[in-house]
């Protein structure tokens, strides 16, 4: 928990280490060497030109390598998650969605999208995108949410609900994944994003008592 949860302080950066972060963010879904061949070189030219020799070598002090690059943002993005998970344990209680997916490698992918109230208004979030390493049971997909929920310290018992796309092993007809839920008392709202908008308005209401009474 405390890899997320822990920031810099801004006291202990070094000179050069702002502006290196500063020019990361723009290069975030592009090549990481982009700043060392295309940034750093036509910089040296115009602090030259511009401002003298002398200069120069202070622009050079900015490290843009690849490596760099992809240590910044991977810096930025615990960040991101370290203040989500800080606002997500202030507020206690909150509500999962969760679909299951495969990648371009054919690997299974697990996404978590939060919602909670935040300053008296329901804020949804992306939580995690993780692979599932072995077969996509219920078993299995519950075990990784479980660990991710572990390591930053999120009790079950503050889910109230679980959304799901209705697949066999999100609720349960082919393993026990909907009996996990159960064990952790919470409420299950199979296949709700995506009938609410095909059930009739005139059904909805009776919709809405059913999935009451089977909670």
């Amino acid at each position: 928990m405390d890899k997320f949860l822990r920031r810099k302080d801004s006291s202990s950066r070094t000179d050069d280490e702002e502006p290196s972060t500063s020019v990361t963010k723009n290069l975030k879904k592009k090549p990481h060497t982009v700043g060392e061949t295309l940034i750093i070189p036509p910089c040296m030219e115009i602090v030259r030109l511009m401002l003298g020799p002398n200069e120069v070598k202070e622009v050079n002090k900015v490290s843009l390598s690849a490596d760099t690059v992809k240590r910044r943002i991977h810096d930025m993005s615990s960040d991101i998650l370290g203040a989500l998970i800080k606002k997500l344990l202030s507020a206690e209680k909150f509500a999962l969605q969760i679909d299951e997916t495969t990648d371009i490698k054919n690997k299974a992918q697990l996404i978590a999208i939060v919602r909670f109230v935040d300053e008296d208004f329901i804020k949804e979030h992306y939580l995690f995108c993780k692979e599932v390493p072995e077969r996509t049971t219920g078993e299995e997909i519950f075990r990784v949410k479980d660990d991710f929920f572990k390591i930053c310290n999120i009790q079950w018992s503050n889910c109230i609900a679980v959304c799901t796309d209705g697949a066999a092993a999100m609720t349960g007809r082919k393993k026990v994944y909907s009996n996990y839920f159960s064990n952790e008392s919470i409420c299950k709202l199979n296949d709700f994003s995506i009938s609410v908008y095909l059930i009739p308005s005139s059904s909805t209401a009776e919709w809405l008592r059913n999935i009451d009474e089977q909670k």
